[in-house]
């Protein structure tokens, strides 16, 4: 009776296990084509699951970060930054943007930056540089984060937005993800789109020097 339970509970869980193995990636595959509001949510919880069924080779992908502290931080930091590699790997050339200057704690990402072979570009900017309407755009970057996934011919593709995210919290509030079928219609992930390349003019990329000296936390503020 013992043997015939074990033999049965086995099968069930092996029966499980191929669902799962089959079923997931096509959801992932599905989730990353429709749009959808989360409450509160982290980007290595519901972002990396569908941008990792949408990027392709020579993509570009566009991360606005206050301090650019996320990979230090849980839970989730540490899969986010494993995925940034993973797609590099893929041949996807990364951007992020770091809206509070240089100041910021973000050793783990400087350091895969200085292995990236330039595929990991980090760029600063900082609100007190510029007049008032540019400075309020940046301060507003500094909580809403935008990540915005284009195509070589810098068609966009999706995006995800929060409404609210603390610069020293991993849990994002009010998130929006904005799907491939829906990103051209969307009124507000043009107006970030807009927001995201005008910025990106008015940033400057870290040296290498900059780059080791974050990796090795001895940049001063």
């Amino acid at each position: 009776m013992l043997a015939a339970t074990l033999t049965l509970l086995f099968s069930l869980l092996f029966i499980a296990a191929v669902l799962l193995y089959y079923t997931k990636p096509r959801d992932n595959a599905n989730i990353a084509q429709r749009s959808r509001d989360f409450f509160e949510t982290t980007p290595a919880t519901q972002l990396v699951r569908r941008l990792d069924h949408l990027v392709a080779t020579d993509d570009k992908l566009f991360v606005t970060s206050a301090e650019g502290a996320y990979p230090e931080k849980e839970p989730g930091g540490a899969l986010w930054l494993d995925k940034l590699e993973e797609w590099m790997l893929r041949d996807v050339r990364i951007t992020y943007l770091i809206v509070g200057g240089c100041h910021g704690q973000f050793q783990k990402l400087a350091e895969l930056a200085k292995k990236s072979d330039g595929n990991l570009e980090i760029r600063v900017v900082s609100s007190t540089d510029f007049d008032r309407d540019r400075a309020l755009a940046i301060r507003d970057l500094y909580t809403t984060h935008p990540t915005l996934l284009v195509s070589p011919d810098d068609a966009p593709k999706a995006m995800w937005l929060e409404r609210y995210h603390a610069p020293e919290s991993a849990m994002a509030l009010g998130v929006s993800y904005i799907a491939p079928n829906d990103i051209d219609q969307s009124e507000i992930a043009s107006i970030y789109i807009e927001r995201v390349f005008g910025l990106l003019k008015a940033t400057r990329k870290l040296t290498d020097l900059e780059l080791s000296e974050l990796a090795h936390s001895k940049l001063a503020a």
